[in-house]
């Protein structure tokens, strides 16, 4: 756990590793999940369920670390930004696959936010120089997810980030609405 104090010694951010399977974590991932998907609402579900899609080790997942801003003492802070890590879908195929050297691959990493916090894009920043000290990272990123696509076009103006890969999705809208 990191914590950095405000001026007034008081906590002002804290880092820290978290289970995925936390109950904070998961409702924090969903709250994320529904904002930037407004534009074709998922269904509601249960905690457990959206555990078990997104942080379980059925989806792969295996680390979550977030960045809690704020907090009164005694308290830990909300999440303001998390970032979660997945094994890759190559240790699938082979059974017994040692993880590749921090040098030789990306890691999968979903990173979200506290939707409507002002502060996003810092966050998101500060979590995303903490994940690429120890190996680089991959992010999928479009234009619904407004607060990273600025920290990335930062980036890569910057010449610290590169595309790897680039996708168009082609969609035309239906004539009526459907019934």
């Amino acid at each position: 756990m990191y914590r950095r104090r405000g001026p007034d010694g008081s906590p002002a951010q804290t880092v820290e590793d978290l289970a995925t399977g936390s109950v904070e974590l998961t409702r924090a991932l969903w709250e994320f999940y529904r904002a930037e998907h407004g534009w074709d609402p998922p269904a509601d579900l249960p905690v457990g369920r959206v555990n078990t899609l997104f942080l379980s080790d059925a989806a792969h997942a295996f680390g979550a670390v977030v960045l809690r801003n704020g907090a009164a003492p005694g308290e830990r802070g909300r999440i303001s930004a998390f970032a979660v890590s997945y094994r890759p879908v190559e240790l699938d195929a082979a059974p017994g696959a040692a993880p590749r050297g921090p040098a030789e691959a990306a890691a999968n990493v979903l990173l979200g936010w506290a939707p409507g916090d002002p502060a996003a894009g810092r966050a998101l920043e500060q979590l995303l120089a903490l994940l690429v000290h120890d190996r680089p990272v991959q992010l999928q990123v479009d234009g619904t997810t407004s607060p990273l696509a600025v920290v990335v076009e930062n980036l890569l103006a910057a010449g610290a980030a590169a595309v790897v890969e680039e996708s168009v999705v082609l969609a035309e809208p239906a004539a009526e609405p459907v019934r």
